[in-house]
């Protein structure tokens, strides 16, 4: 098969969905954002790939389904569990994630840059999603090079304590995408607007701040 044009990072997970008030629910359901960024840019591209740690409870043929998609899978088994959470969705939409007592952890999780197989390394662009900044960028400086592109997506979790490094890997990302509230945390107030300006003096060629239901 050949290289991808796009690889995303990050994680698998195993989710429990629950709707509240209706109670319905679906147990064990391929989830985790390395997955979802990468079947959102098959939207558009012929060839994407996703590159993530595999825990050793990952239910068996999900890998095949997933590259039944055209997706290209590039995972390094390690021998913990992977990350099982539920996922509560009430009824305005809102939703949030509660791990399992028995879940891997994100950093657990969460691939480093020498294991990522060889035939992946030939990619034009590279999306970085949520993961523990120590290990994103490390990730980033290890696949920054000319001619090759690199988003970010940061984790409000890990934006605390990691401020400053985050902003001078800024350098070598071509596309930052903060939440409203990661930029908060990064520029030091509410002012998405601004906050998008000051990133993108820091290198990315694109800043997108997510506003969620706005």
């Amino acid at each position: 098969m050949n290289p991808a044009a796009l690889y995303t990072i990050g994680n698998f997970t195993i989710d429990d969905i629950v709707l509240w008030p209706s109670g319905r629910t679906w147990m064990g359901q391929a989830g985790g954002n390395v997955l979802f960024s990468a079947l959102g840019a098959r939207i558009w591209l012929d060839t994407v790939g996703m590159l993530a740690r595999i825990g050793n409870d990952y239910p068996a043929g999900r890998l095949e389904e997933i590259e039944s998609r055209g997706i290209m899978v590039g995972v390094c088994p390690v021998d913990v569990p992977n990350l099982h959470d539920w996922a509560l969705y009430e009824a305005d939409g809102a939703r949030q994630f509660v791990n399992h007592l028995t879940s891997g952890t994100n950093e657990a999780m969460t691939l480093n840059p020498e294991e990522i197989p060889p035939r992946c390394l030939d990619g034009v662009a590279y999306h970085i999603a949520s993961a523990p900044a120590p290990q994103q960028i490390a990730l980033i400086a290890a696949l920054k090079r000319s001619g090759r592109f690199i988003s970010l997506d940061p984790h409000e979790s890990w934006v605390i304590g990691h401020a400053t490094a985050i902003r001078a890997a800024l350098t070598n990302v071509d596309f930052f995408l903060p939440s409203e509230i990661e930029a908060r945390l990064l520029y030091g107030s509410n002012a998405p607007e601004l906050a998008a300006r000051e990133f993108a003096q820091l290198g990315p060629k694109v800043v997108v701040i997510k506003m969620g239901a706005e």
